[in-house]
Formats: C-alpha cells, sequence, structure tokens
C-alpha cells in the first residue's frame, strides 16, 4: 500500500486511537468525579458519632466501575476504526490488484 490509499489508512487509524483515548478518558474521569462528589456528600452528611467514611471505600470500586464503562463506550469507537483501516487496505489491494 502507498500513496494516498496509505495515507488514508494511517490518518483513519491515528483518528481512530485520538477518538479512542479521549473517550476512554472523558467517560473514566466523569465517572470519578461523580466518586468525588459522592465522598464528599457523605462526608458532609456524616455526624461526628457515626464511623469515619474512607475515601477508598468510595472510590475503589468508583475507578473499577468507571473503567468499565469507559472500556464499553471506547471499544466500538476501537472497533470502527480498525474496521476503517482494514477497509482502506482492502480497497487500496484491489485498486493495485485491477492496475
Amino acid at each position: 500500500m502507498s500513496g494516498a490509499e496509505g495515507r488514508a489508512a494511517r490518518l483513519a487509524a491515528v483518528l481512530a486511537l485520538i477518538a479512542v483515548v479521549f473517550v476512554w478518558n472523558a467517560v473514566f474521569d466523569r465517572g470519578i468525579d461523580a466518586g468525588v462528589k459522592r465522598y464528599l456528600e457523605l462526608q458532609d452528611a456524616r455526624s461526628s458519632d457515626r464511623p469515619l467514611i474512607y475515601v477508598q471505600d468510595i472510590m475503589r470500586p468508583e475507578a473499577a466501575a468507571s473503567a468499565v464503562r469507559a472500556t464499553a463506550w471506547s471499544a466500538p469507537i476501537a472497533f470502527a476504526g480498525f474496521a476503517a483501516v482494514w477497509w482502506l487496505n482492502r480497497r487500496a489491494g484491489r485498486r493495485r490488484a485491477t492496475r
């Protein structure tokens, strides 16, 4: 693969990778923000006679759930990007075969 087809496939791969990283990070960050908000709300509502609320008790499960959610949102984007690269490579191969 060379020329315009090669550049198009490389560009599609790079754009898909950028989109995957961006979406994964955005979804994960929103989940972490929600966990921090929940922890702060629980700390504010806690009275002095109640047991302490530790940040890891709130954030560890939230971080795991956020990672799963982020992966679920970014996986279809990765699949679409790889499919686009595969299609561009296949198309370039057909063009070479007909020349």
